[in-house]
């Protein structure tokens, strides 16, 4: 047996690569196929594009295509209100918010909580007026 995978090992291995490309060529990869059959949700980059795949460019989405611009009045400051935080929860359904610092160059963006994190801060009462040292090491300007 290990004389055999010694033989015949590396010529397999070539023969299906150089097959998995020639058949990524003039269609989808297995992998894709079974993505899109599956509905997966996923969104694809106008540069991952490549010439041989010309015909889908139209059919391709980036994710500004369908979010919604940042709005002051979806994004919580580091230190916010509960009040602003709960009419936050009730009048919107987003699943997730971003923290934001503003400053002179605009809003910079320091970290997402979820809605769950937020509910589970209020109803634990895990609020107050302690200091938290976050670091500014991740902080990304949001444009």
């Amino acid at each position: 047996m290990n004389s055999f995978l010694q033989t015949y090992g590396l010529p397999i291995m070539l023969t299906l690569i150089t097959a998995r490309w020639i058949g990524n060529t003039f269609n989808d990869g297995l992998y894709d196929i079974h993505i899109h059959l599956n509905c997966v949700p996923i969104l694809e980059s106008d540069s991952l594009v490549g010439p041989w795949e010309q015909s889908r460019a139209h059919t391709l989405m980036v994710a500004k295509d369908i979010m919604s611009p940042v709005t002051r009045s979806l994004c919580l400051l580091e230190k916010e209100t509960v009040r602003n935080v709960v009419t936050l929860l009730d009048t919107t359904s987003h699943n997730a918010f971003p923290v934001i610092e503003e400053n002179e160059s605009g809003l910079t963006l320091i970290a997402l909580v979820t809605r769950r994190q937020l509910c589970l801060i209020l109803s634990n009462g895990c609020f107050g007026s302690r200091q938290a040292d976050y670091g500014t090491s991740s902080r990304v300007p949001v444009r």
